[in-house]
């Protein structure tokens, strides 16, 4: 009689609790993206609008550079702890004697180590977050009975959306598919990163005070730092 392999044994075992895990982080991750996204309506279910010329009420609104520069430099910390144990172990491996005959030099020009290359791409790359997440002074909507068009100072031009539909959007950060639509009264613009970007934006927009506020509230899902809520009261101004 031939005996059992036990390794044959663990690893055919193992696989069923494999793809249970992979299946149990799929469905959280599905979980997250529907809290992230409620339904979306091509149409709202009242009559409401949006429409009107806003203004950006500082005094009411959160800051996103406050908020996010101290989560920023604590993560900042912790990357640049790891980079320097990184940076002194290839050093240590460079000047021993098997290493040295190997050593490649510099390229000219290049300038400054890698370390603080990296360093510099990151505060580049949260500066572009910041643009992107900061709320605009002043933003122009026009509602019409199937789109709504978004015109701010912000930069990125107006921008149309018909709820329902997914269109693409390239900025600084990275690609986007955006989908919109109306839950109730409120009407939500879905940003999903696509390829390298991972950044996940929902915009809720809501008419308060008789028409007289626009409120916005962002959730970001911004990768290493986690989920953010932000508040902006935008007041009517006069055409």
């Amino acid at each position: 009689m031939v005996e059992p392999n036990p390794t044959t044994i663990v690893r055919a075992s193992a696989q069923p609790r494999s793809r249970l895990r992979l299946l149990m982080v799929a469905f959280a991750a599905l979980l997250a993206a529907c809290a992230m996204s409620p339904g979306l309506d091509v149409a709202s279910n009242q009559a409401s609008s949006i429409a009107g010329s806003w203004r950006l009420d500082r005094q009411s609104s959160d800051d996103v550079r406050a908020r996010l520069e101290p989560l920023f430099a604590k993560k900042d910390r912790h990357w640049r702890k790891i980079e320097q144990e990184i940076d002194e172990q290839s050093g240590e491996r460079i000047n021993s004697t098997r290493a040295e005959s190997r050593r490649i030099a510099q390229p000219e020009g290049l300038g400054g180590s890698n370390m603080q290359w990296m360093q510099d791409q990151r505060q580049r790359e949260f500066l572009v977050l910041i643009s992107m997440l900061s709320p605009a002074n002043q933003i122009e909507i026009q509602q019409a009975p199937k789109q709504l068009r978004f015109s701010s100072d912000k930069g990125e031009g107006s921008r149309t959306f018909v709820p329902g539909d997914i269109s693409s959007l390239v900025v600084g950060v990275g690609g986007f598919n955006v989908r919109s639509g109306w839950n109730k009264t409120s009407f939500l613009i879905d940003s999903r990163g696509t390829g390298d970007n991972d950044l996940h934006t929902v915009e809720r927009y809501t008419v308060l005070n008789d028409g007289g506020l626009l409120e916005e509230i962002l959730i970001a899902k911004i990768p290493a730092l986690g989920k953010e809520t932000f508040r902006f009261v935008y007041k009517r101004s006069p055409r």
